[in-house]
């Protein structure tokens, strides 16, 4: 049922142009993984990897492997443990296109996308996250932060904060997602502060960790 609604969300929005983004993309991104996922990670807008691709499974995301292969203490292939992660996660980004300038000596290149850009992009996000219904979401940044809330938080996303999320159900009422806030995942990687127990590194890694031991928890409860 998981993949029919996600392929619903994804029939709505792969033409969209909600915004500038979509007058200079190369590709949606809409998302990547199981679509019954445990956990939905909500990363930065897409990279000029991802953009040329289509899609997050690009070498962007090697680290983000690396860091969960790290987080258990994983002895298995990078394959293996890419294959095992995106068995129980879903990927996603602030905005599913891209930003690139469109003219001037910086045409074609990267560039942040705008809080408005994100803003028209925020119904999309709310959508697949109501079509996945993860237990618990993962916030990788500050643009991640502000597609899910829809403003500045003031949360401290190196200290792996822990608050709710509500999305509209379909039937009325709302419905209430555990969300984790962690420093953004490239500067994270450019940081490379492995050896600092407070640092992005550490909270990126701690943030996959806590999802996924409040999952399992979520899972167990669940059990008749």
């Amino acid at each position: 049922m998981s993949e029919e609604r996600v392929t619903r969300v994804w029939r709505k929005y792969k033409d969209c142009t909600a915004c500038s983004l979509a007058a200079t993309r190369n590709n949606v991104v809409f998302g990547t993984g199981s679509t019954q996922a445990d956990v939905l990670i909500v990363k930065d807008a897409p990279t000029n990897a991802e953009d040329r691709k289509g899609s997050h499974m690009t070498m962007d995301l090697q680290w983000l492997v690396k860091v969960y292969k790290s987080a258990f203490n994983s002895r298995a292939s990078l394959e293996t443990v890419a294959e095992k992660m995106l068995a129980r996660t879903f990927v996603v980004s602030a905005t599913m296109c891209a930003g690139i300038h469109a003219s001037g000596e910086l045409a074609g290149s990267h560039r942040k996308v705008s809080d408005a850009e994100v803003k028209a992009c925020r119904p999309r996000l709310v959508d697949t996250i109501y079509a996945v219904d993860p237990h618990i979401i993962i916030a990788y940044g500050n643009r991640a932060t502000r597609a899910l809330f829809g403003a500045k938080t003031g949360l401290d996303r190196t200290g792996g904060a822990l608050t709710t999320l509500e999305v509209p159900g379909v039937f009325g009422g709302v419905i209430t997602y555990p969300v984790i806030v962690a420093p953004d995942l490239a500067d994270a990687e450019r940081a490379g502060d492995y050896a600092y127990s407070n640092g992005k590194v550490a909270s990126v890694t701690q943030a996959l960790h806590r999802a996924f031991e409040l999952a399992d928890a979520l899972n167990n409860e669940d059990k008749p």
